[in-house]
């Protein structure tokens, strides 16, 4: 069963409660510049939006890496082997979605890994804007 993260934009608050408790289960630190999704503050529109990993089917990201470094599971969900991995952020670039970055210590990609179906960033949403669902 593959699954996905639904974002409803109209329910984000922008509190970040999403990013923190991602960097603490991750990272086990309180930091949202390490967190593997990001909440976008849209003021002209009056909004804030998760943005989170897509798990495309032919993900641009994956093709992206020049040295195989970034897989994708059978569900879709990205694989780093971080010894393989340059730093070089193509696979970044190639995101889509925006929703691949780089750890602001190490230079490699932080991706969603859906915290092996238990994800902290949906645990931690008090408004309802993040959920999993199985992917259609």
């Amino acid at each position: 069963m593959a699954l996905r993260l639904v974002v409803n934009e109209t329910c984000c608050s922008g509190c970040r409660a999403c990013q923190v408790a991602c960097a603490e289960a991750h990272e086990n630190a309180f930091s949202v510049a390490l967190a593997r999704l990001r909440v976008e503050k849209r003021d002209a529109e009056g909004i804030d939006r998760p943005v989170v990993c897509h798990f495309c089917a032919d993900a641009p990201c994956v093709a992206a890496c020049p040295t195989g470094a970034l897989s994708q599971r059978a569900d879709g969900v990205l694989l780093l082997d971080a010894a393989r991995c340059e730093g070089c952020s193509l696979c970044i670039e190639a995101c889509t979605y925006e929703a691949l970055r780089l750890h602001p210590r190490t230079d490699k990609p932080l991706s969603c890994d859906l915290c092996e179906g238990e994800p902290a960033c949906v645990a931690a949403c008090v408004t309802g804007a993040l959920k999993l669902e199985e992917q259609k």
